[in-house]
């Protein structure tokens, strides 16, 4: 229900923004410099998330392979998410 909910909050305060904008915007017209920010937002929005998940997916299946592939106890689910919550991300010192 708290998702929901949310959800229905985070988009009120967003529509309700747009309305007061609307209301005291001139015209509804874009100027070419309010669709050069319109395209520059889009372009890094999908630059972004190409970058995230070209960096994810790669990142995702290693420590698949590692954590879950090379033990013996794969088999058994109940061990993944200990597995995955006591791996360290960073790279330690050889001593």
């Amino acid at each position: 229900m708290l998702p929901k909910a949310l959800g229905l909050g985070i988009a009120a305060l967003i529509l309700g923004s747009a309305a007061m904008l609307g209301l005291r915007a001139e015209s509804w017209a874009l100027r070419p410099a309010d669709w050069a920010a319109v395209r520059f937002t889009l372009l890094q929005a999908a630059l972004s998330a190409v970058l995230s998940l070209g960096l994810a997916v790669p990142l995702a299946r290693a420590l698949f392979r590692e954590l879950i592939l090379s033990t013996s106890e794969s088999r058994n689910a109940k061990h993944i998410p200990r597995k995955l919550l006591g791996r360290p991300l960073t790279p330690q010192k050889a001593v």
